[in-house]
């Protein structure tokens, strides 16, 4: 079966045609992955340092309100008594944690503090 010259260069065309297609195709494929990738991971990189930034702004706030706690008199008032005597006077020692208590509630600015301890000279808590 003799292929007229009319449909051989309609099929060498289409298959350059459909070949240059596919070779386009491919290089925009390629080209659109690669820069997905490089989107992706920058924006990743981008939320990994905002979320690094947050994490960093609430510890500071964090020692900011725990330095203004334990710079307060009244707190340091309390353990210096604790510290100071061996025979704790309930009366005083009540009056203290009354006001330790009322400062130490300062700390809950930041919304997720439940408990806070007071730490004295011998690296025990004061209850």
């Amino acid at each position: 079966m003799k292929i007229s010259l009319r449909k051989q260069m309609i099929i060498s065309f289409s298959a350059i045609f459909i070949l240059l297609i596919v070779l386009f195709g491919s290089l925009i494929l390629k080209y659109n992955i690669s820069n997905y990738q490089k989107q992706s991971y920058d924006y990743i990189l981008k939320i990994v340092k905002a979320n690094i930034l947050l994490i960093d702004n609430y510890f500071e706030q964090l020692i900011n309100v725990s330095k203004i706690v334990a710079s307060d008199s009244d707190i340091m008032k309390a353990v210096t008594y604790r510290n100071s005597v061996d025979e704790v006077d309930y009366s005083v020692e009540l009056y203290n944690q009354r006001n330790v208590a009322s400062k130490i509630k300062q700390l809950d600015v930041l919304g997720s503090i439940e408990n806070a301890l007071i730490i004295g000279n011998n690296n025990e808590y004061l209850s």
